[in-house]
């Protein structure tokens, strides 16, 4: 049995586990900009501790590197397009998010794209 929905964080799973008795559970939407959420889960079932949130340095390193990524495996004006709102959920919660996002948004190159995440302060 696997469990699914609404599973937002490590404690969501855990709750799932408990409430539904299910042998996995599945996470879907909240990784998005959070790759982390899989390995913070993991820790959090297998110790009971909370990992701390990526900081917004490391968050930007990983979107810069999904971006890279896609570009590579698409080719540039795809890879942009597919990552432009990608891109916006690992910037979430940022502060000047929305400056960001449209400079995003506008960008036409990958290396404008990585000049816009740049512009980010850690």
């Amino acid at each position: 049995v696997i469990g699914n929905g609404d599973i937002k964080s490590p404690q969501d799973a855990k709750r799932m586990f408990d409430a539904a008795d299910c042998d996995a559970v599945m996470i879907g939407r909240a990784s998005l900009g959070n790759p982390w959420i899989f390995r913070d889960t993991a820790h959090f079932l297998k110790t009971g501790e909370l990992l701390p949130e990526p900081s917004i340095s490391e968050r930007i390193d990983i979107a810069k590197l999904h971006l890279r990524m896609i570009a590579d495996l698409h080719g540039e004006d795809r890879g942009i397009r597919e990552m432009r709102g990608q891109i916006a959920w690992y910037i979430k919660r940022i502060p000047n998010a929305a400056l960001i996002r449209r400079m995003l948004t506008e960008a036409e190159t990958l290396e404008e794209m990585e000049i816009a995440l740049s512009s980010i302060s850690c």
